[in-house]
């Protein structure tokens, strides 16, 4: 019973270790967007982007991860191993709706 218990153990912490963070900053030019909603599809977990456009979600290579909000163009991205490496700059397409705020 106890062996079980160990490998069970050792089954999770291999999980875990496995995942790696995937960092992006989405723009639209030299603009960061903030409050823009990133998905992991593969993994069901969803974050939004800082004030500066930033976040970090869960990935793999071999994830895919969508970027969605009203106000921009869908961006789907097909994550690889390269992409662990640096922040990834993920410059998207404004609707003409969208505005940004005006920075002072």
């Amino acid at each position: 019973m106890k062996s079980k218990i160990v490998l069970l153990f050792l089954f999770i912490t291999f999980q875990v270790a496995a995942q790696q963070q995937f960092k992006g900053k989405l723009v639209s030019g030299v603009h960061p967007l903030g409050g823009v909603l990133a998905v992991n599809i593969n993994k069901e977990q969803e974050v939004k982007t800082d004030k500066n456009g930033f976040f970090t979600i869960n990935a793999d290579a071999g994830d895919t991860i969508m970027i969605s909000d009203a106000g921009i163009t869908s961006v789907t991205l097909i994550v690889t191993k390269d992409f662990f490496k640096d922040v990834q700059v993920i410059d998207v397409v404004l609707n003409s709706a969208y505005e940004l705020e005006e920075v002072l």
